[in-house]
């Protein structure tokens, strides 16, 4: 099924085009039109792309500062990927802090997000670290795929 094949090389190339594409844009700052301060750093963001892929978040910046003052570095660089990129990376990162984040996910209602951390810890999961992430998680829910 060579056909197949090619479509799936270029479908693959598209996304892959996309996501550097819209990984460019925030890095630009061009036409950003809203910017949050997390520990000193400034994060240029872009309302019309919030209001589809995150609206909560989006509601959070600019009707309610107190709520994203809890936000993290680690937390808002995790959202800034899969908000511009559609992609959660694991770049070591605690059972804790995936804990973390799969709590912030659920409440900013991505949960494609929340299934990509679910995904992640599933990855990593062994006899050593079983304890921590049954302790950790306090959600009961997990998501269907």
């Amino acid at each position: 099924m060579p056909e197949v094949e090619a479509t799936e090389g270029k479908i693959r190339s598209i996304k892959a085009r996309l996501r550097s594409d819209m990984k460019q844009i925030f890095k630009s700052k061009e036409y950003s039109d809203l910017v949050i301060r997390i520990d000193q750093q400034d994060y240029h963001l872009h309302s019309a792309l919030l209001r589809i892929r995150c609206p909560k978040l989006l509601s959070l910046i600019q009707n309610d500062k107190t709520q994203t003052e809890n936000l993290t570095k680690f937390q808002m660089n995790i959202l800034i990927q899969y908000i511009y990129e559609d992609h959660f990376a694991v770049s070591p990162i605690y059972i804790a802090e995936m804990a973390e984040m799969h709590a912030l996910a659920l409440n900013l209602e991505l949960p494609y997000l929340a299934s990509f951390i679910e995904d992640a810890v599933i990855d990593i999961l062994d006899r050593d670290n079983l304890l921590d992430a049954l302790s950790a998680f306090t959600v009961p829910r997990i998501h269907k795929r």
